[in-house]
């Protein structure tokens, strides 16, 4: 998840389904998510207290947004990436 965030380019708020359509992210969530458990529900209950999901913009789809702390963690994430070279992990 952080590194997806480390990853994420775009001016919008990246969602839960964005992130779920990442292959880096499938590739985790086939690895270590217990059957039935669907990654949103993970995020709350593992990681909520450093990413929060919102409603997004006129009833879009939830919104990914970081505490203080989360954002620290995103940044180090992307350094570290950044630091492999080219192509940048998940990134690529």
């Amino acid at each position: 998840v952080f590194e997806f965030l480390a990853c994420w380019r775009s001016p919008e708020l990246a969602t839960v389904a964005q992130m779920r359509q990442h292959p880096s992210v499938q590739h985790r969530m086939a690895a270590f998510l217990p059957k039935g458990v669907q990654l949103r529900d993970w995020i709350e209950h593992r990681i909520g207290g450093e990413i929060e999901l919102r409603p997004g913009a006129k009833g879009g789809p939830e919104a990914v947004h970081l505490t203080e702390s989360a954002r620290a963690t995103v940044v180090a994430k992307f350094q570290q990436m950044s630091a492999m070279g080219p192509p940048m992990g998940p990134c690529g």
